[in-house]
């Protein structure tokens, strides 16, 4: 799968991977000066990174929290910012990135943002390097075979699984009972409802302190998806998680034809 038309953040992650390595950004830490960066820990608790650069060359330096102590997110923290340095539509970019800001793809973050994050995932997690765990059926002991494999957070190797996958597939992030973001493949064919979860999801159950699955099960698929051109009775699989003290991760899988017909319209992203 080739990155999309416009798509940037793909476009340059795969031009440094071709030109450094599939572990390049994984080892940034010892990789930052062959690149012009230097990388220095500094005390802060509003922000997480910021790439300060010298204006007109390719040199900076990213400063890193030293409250970031999960490795997982510290690789993605410094990725982002290797995302800013790198991006041409960055060049400018030289304000600290908070803690909302990174390993979150929701539409209210700026833009940059948004491409930075999807920057990180590309070049943490290249297809070479996973593209070997995508032969079986959805799951999240997929997503953390991928964590495992190449250092990066539970919630960021979700992302990135559901953006190569070929299956019709979703990951929504949830907090205090409302959809954040989703990410859906390009196989889905379908956007995911984000707001207020429906009460019949597992995410919403988990936010009112009810006992869930532990793996895949049955969910209306009104709960996730608009009704246009749906089955009566339809149905999905969803799993969700808690993940920390407020969120919730959930992957959603269409197993089966929930439409009425096969063109799905304008429910396509």
């Amino acid at each position: 799968m080739s990155p999309r038309k416009g798509d940037d953040a793909a476009v340059f992650a795969e031009a440094f991977i071709e030109r450094w390595g599939p572990d390049a950004a994984r080892d940034l830490e010892s990789f930052a000066p062959s690149l012009g960066l230097l990388i220095r820990e500094v005390d802060a608790l509003a922000y997480e990174g910021l790439l300060r650069r010298i204006k007109g060359r390719m040199l900076g330096t990213i400063a890193i929290s030293r409250a970031v102590t999960d490795q997982g997110r510290r690789r993605f923290t410094l990725a982002h910012e290797l995302g800013h340095y790198l991006l041409p539509s960055h060049s400018e970019a030289n304000s600290p990135c908070r803690p909302k800001d990174i390993e979150r793809w929701d539409a209210s973050l700026q833009s940059r943002e948004i491409e930075a994050n999807r920057f990180a995932a590309a070049a943490l997690m290249p297809r070479s390097t996973i593209g070997d765990l995508f032969a079986g059926e959805p799951s999240f002991e997929v997503v953390q075979r991928i964590a495992d494999r190449r250092g990066t957070s539970f919630t960021a190797s979700a992302y990135r699984y559901v953006q190569l996958s070929g299956e019709r597939i979703a990951v929504v992030w949830s907090e205090r009972g409302e959809a954040k973001w989703a990410k859906g493949s390009d196989e889905l064919y379908r956007r995911v409802l984000v707001g207020s979860l429906a009460p019949e999801t597992f995410a919403a159950q988990v936010f009112r302190g009810a006992e869930i699955p532990d793996d895949f099960d049955h969910v209306p698929a009104t709960a996730w998806f608009q009704e246009k051109n749906m089955r009566d009775g339809a149905t999905i699989l969803e799993h969700s998680k808690r993940l920390g003290k407020y969120g919730v991760l959930t992957l959603l899988w269409i197993d089966e034809q929930i439409e009425r017909w096969r063109e799905y319209g304008d429910d396509e992203e």
